[in-house]
């Protein structure tokens, strides 16, 4: 039997290992769960035993939240697409003032300003 760290060199070194150790560990979770749902369903538990169940049913769910997704707190979002932000506003200015910073106006006398998410003006 190979050590703890062999195995996880393995899993780094062969994608196609690492990736059925962790489906392992998924049906592994999945078993935890089945067994503790079969312990809620008996009826003869003694009265001091109790605590030590519901320790076991808490650990069983806290795995289940870790290593199973459909069980976890932790949400993930995908982002797909242009993720960019533009930021576009238009100040208008007196065609007569002398006071400029070189940005061009438009023909109805607005300095047009446009940034963009990376702090770029165009």
């Amino acid at each position: 039997m190979p050590s703890l760290t062999t195995v996880y060199k393995w899993c780094r070194e062969y994608k196609e290992f690492g990736e059925e150790v962790a489906e392992c560990r998924r049906l592994g979770c999945q078993t935890w769960l089945d067994t503790a749902m079969n312990e809620l369903d008996k009826k003869d538990v003694p009265p001091n035993q109790i605590p030590f169940l519901r320790e076991k049913l808490y650990m069983a769910r806290w795995m289940a939240s870790k290593l199973l997704g459909a069980y976890g707190d932790r949400q993930e979002i995908k982002q797909s697409g242009d993720s960019s932000l533009t930021i576009k506003w238009e100040v208008p200015i007196d065609p007569s003032s002398t006071h400029t910073d070189g940005r061009p106006l438009t023909s109805d006398g607005v300095q047009s300003n446009q940034t963009t998410l990376e702090g770029k003006q165009a």
